[in-house]
């Protein structure tokens, strides 16, 4: 069973080529992954479609409750805007101080990808 709070999830699509009817075509695999309140990965789900494209996650996020999705998004876009090395580090501080009480590992990670 999955957890009910994944305070990070990955969405991202690969392109295999594989053999069908004796051809070898390209599909595309989505995956879902998530970090747990203990900082550990789960594959969430994964799909297989004939080809890749964003619209493709539009209806399996529909069912997801995104709450403070918005604001902490819009705070973690900062880190990638900013104009200095510095910034970042600056940015993820503030971004600790309003969400760790809450989501926690959000942080914790961002730092272990340093």
């Amino acid at each position: 069973p999955l957890d009910a709070i994944y305070p990070i999830v990955s969405l991202d699509c690969i392109v295999v080529k594989i053999r069908q009817d004796k051809q070898v075509i390209s599909k595309a695999v989505y995956l879902a992954l998530g970090v747990n309140m203990e900082g550990h990965k789960e594959l969430l789900g994964l799909c297989v479609s004939e080809n890749e494209g964003a619209k493709f996650w539009l209806n399996p996020l529909k069912y997801v409750p995104w709450k403070d999705y918005k604001r902490a998004t819009a705070d973690l876009k900062r880190i990638y805007q900013s104009a200095t090395e510095e910034e970042p580090r600056q940015v993820l501080d503030q971004f600790a101080e309003i969400w760790d009480e809450k989501h926690p590992q959000i942080s914790r990670r961002w730092r272990a990808y340093r």
